[in-house]
């Protein structure tokens, strides 16, 4: 779910700042793009369950980000431009289980809406994969401006999700 930055050589995305993390005067706790639901406090009972699936989602998380992501982001470009696919297909066929791995964890109510937005980040990055292998297939490389405005505002979710991590975890706490 990573995002990569972009290079000296594209121009940087246009990316909208995301939307303040606050409770102050009724305001939603998470980003709009989410499109969760007002924050609920999560019962006493269901704070234990909280640092476990946090864990769990680490663990499938994790299992991506293997190795420096620049070499591996230069390997994939590398394969594209030599016409080979098949980094993007192996990444693509990652996010899938990823996807599915996730799906079946069941949250914590506190954690829900970090689940769904989870969920919803990690389809629009395997998106954002399939739509660079179009690209490097089909050898439009002037769309892979389009791709990397969408990746510099995925990375912008991945933050607003961190911080979404980070204000369960303070929650949970006693």
């Amino acid at each position: 779910m990573s995002a990569r930055k972009p290079t000296a050589e594209a121009p940087a995305p246009t990316v909208v700042d995301p939307e303040p993390l606050t409770q102050d005067a009724g305001t939603r706790r998470w980003p709009e793009w989410a499109d969760l639901e007002e924050w609920e406090e999560a019962a006493s009972p269901a704070i234990g369950a909280v640092p476990a699936y946090l864990v769990r989602m680490d663990v499938i998380q994790s299992k991506s980000g293997a190795g420096d992501p620049n070499t591996f982001a230069m390997s994939l470009i590398k394969g594209g431009l030599g016409g080979s696919t098949a980094g993007f297909d192996q990444l693509i066929a990652d996010t899938r289980g990823m996807e599915q791995e996730i799906r079946a964890v069941p949250p914590p109510p506190s954690c829900e809406g970090y689940h769904q937005a989870s969920l919803k980040a990690l389809a629009e990055s395997r998106e954002i994969v399939e739509e660079m292998k179009l690209a490097f297939a089909r050898r439009d490389f002037s769309g892979l401006a389009t791709i990397a405005q969408k990746a510099g505002s995925l990375q912008v979710k991945a933050e607003a999700l961190e911080d979404m991590r980070q204000r369960i975890i303070s929650d949970a706490k006693p």
